[in-house]
């Protein structure tokens, strides 16, 4: 269970029905260029509602990270943050 206030790992995220979801967000909002990113990561934080935050990397060094934050509200609606 994520605590309140603090972000906590997802496991096996690729499984999670909120973490699909975001997908198809970031899918509809950039393109395919998002199927091309590796998913190193996804947290969550309880908030009035959830954040997500992917990390996603786009060359196999994963040097190059980069992090999106996705709001869920308590109705459901899915909005990307940041």
């Amino acid at each position: 269970m994520p605590l309140v206030g603090g972000y906590s790992l997802v496991s096996n995220p690729l499984n999670d029905s909120d973490v699909q979801n975001i997908i198809k967000l970031l899918i509809y909002q950039y393109g395919n260029v998002i199927n091309s990113g590796i998913l190193v990561s996804v947290e969550r934080q309880v908030v009035n509602g959830l954040n997500y935050k992917l990390t996603i990397s786009f060359d196999q060094s994963s040097t190059m990270q980069y992090i999106i934050i996705v709001y869920k509200t308590l109705s459901g609606e899915y909005s990307i943050t940041s």
